[in-house]
C-alpha cells in the first residue's frame, strides 16, 4: 500500500521542500523588484524622500492590454547608448510648494487648448500642457511656451502598445517629441508625463527600468494626486469642478489631470470655476519646472 508507507512519507517530505524553496525564491524576486524600483531613483539622483508618492490608479477594462509584457533582464541595458543627445540637466534641489495648485492639460494640443489659454490669461495663472507632437499644430506649441506656460512631452503616438513594448521603443517616441517640441518653441523639454501614468496596464513588465532609464537622463514625470476624470463621456461641467473640489481635503499640493483634447468642450466650461474656489481656499497656481517635486504612482502595500 503506497498511501502511509516510507516511500509516501519520502515523497511527501520531498513536495514540501519543493514547496517552501519555491515561495521562497518568489519572496526574493518580489523583494528584489521593489528594491530595483527604489534603487533606480536613488542612482538617478533622486532620493524616494524626494517625492510625494500617491497610489496607482486601478485601470480601468478598457485600458487593459490583451496580454502583459514579458519582464526585461535589468542587466542588458543596450538603449543605454542610444539617442546620445536625449539628455537634459536636472535640478540640484527640488521644491515642494505650499498651497500650490498645478493645473496640467494632457492629449492636446486643440481647438480646445487656444480656449484654455484664454481662460488662463484672463485668470492671471499658469498652467503645465503635456502635449501629443505626431499632428501637433507647432503655432499652438509656440503659442504656450509665448504666454508663460510650461510644456512637456506626453509622447509623439500615444500608441500605448507600441511605446510601451520595450523602452526602446519608448525612447524612440520620446525623441520624436523632444524635437518636434524644440522645432516648434526652441524650447528643450526637461518634463514629462507618462500615457496611463507612470504605472499601468501596458507597462508592467518594464515601468521600473523604464522610469529608471528617464531618470538617468535626467528627465522628471509627474503623475497626480488629483483628476478631473473629464475622460469619462458625457459627464458635465459641474461634476468635473466636483471631482476636483471634493478631492482638494487637506492636500498642500494639487497635481490636477485634466485634459484638452479636441473634444473636452465640458473641460474648458468648467475651468473657470475650478480656478475661483481654489483661489477662495488659497490656492495659488504655478507651473511645473523641473525643480518641482514630483508626484508618482506606487503600487500599495
Amino acid at each position: 500500500m503506497y498511501f502511509g508507507s516510507v516511500k509516501f512519507f519520502k515523497h511527501l517530505i520531498y513536495l514540501t521542500m519543493v514547496l517552501i524553496l519555491s515561495g521562497g525564491a518568489l519572496g526574493i524576486y518580489t523583494l528584489s523588484k521593489e528594491l530595483w524600483g527604489r534603487y533606480a531613483l536613488k542612482t538617478a539622483g533622486a532620493a524616494v524622500t524626494d517625492v510625494i508618492v500617491v497610489e496607482a490608479p486601478s485601470p480601468s477594462p478598457a485600458e487593459e492590454p490583451e496580454e502583459t509584457p514579458e519582464p526585461v533582464s535589468f542587466e542588458q541595458m543596450p538603449y543605454q547608448s542610444a539617442y546620445p543627445e536625449l539628455y537634459t540637466q536636472r535640478a540640484e534641489q527640488l521644491r515642494r510648494g505650499t498651497k500650490t495648485a498645478y493645473l496640467t492639460f494632457d492629449d492636446g494640443p486643440s481647438a480646445r487648448t487656444l480656449e484654455i489659454l484664454a481662460i488662463l490669461k484672463e485668470h492671471d495663472v499658469k498652467a503645465t500642457f503635456f502635449v501629443l507632437t505626431k499632428n501637433s499644430d507647432p503655432d499652438i506649441l509656440k503659442r504656450i511656451v509665448e504666454e508663460g506656460h510650461a510644456i512637456g512631452i506626453h509622447t509623439h503616438s500615444h500608441k500605448y502598445t507600441e511605446i510601451y513594448r520595450s523602452v526602446e521603443a519608448y525612447l524612440a517616441d520620446f525623441q520624436a517629441a523632444y524635437d518636434t517640441i524644440y522645432r516648434a518653441t526652441a524650447v528643450k523639454p526637461g518634463i514629462f508625463r507618462f500615457p496611463g501614468g507612470s504605472i499601468n496596464a501596458y507597462n508592467r513588465g518594464i515601468y521600473q527600468e523604464l522610469i529608471s532609464e528617464m531618470l538617468r537622463r535626467g528627465f522628471l514625470y509627474y503623475d497626480w494626486n488629483i483628476s478631473t476624470m473629464d475622460t469619462v463621456p458625457h459627464i458635465k461641467p459641474e461634476m468635473i469642478v466636483h471631482n476636483v473640489t471634493a478631492a482638494v481635503e487637506d492636500k498642500d499640493n494639487l497635481f490636477i489631470l485634466a485634459h484638452d483634447s479636441h473634444d473636452k468642450k465640458n473641460t474648458v466650461k468648467a475651468l473657470p470655476e475650478i480656478i475661483t474656489r481654489l483661489k477662495d481656499q488659497g490656492y495659488v497656481f504655478e507651473k511645473i519646472e523641473n525643480t518641482v517635486e514630483p508626484v508618482v504612482f506606487a503600487y500599495p502595500h
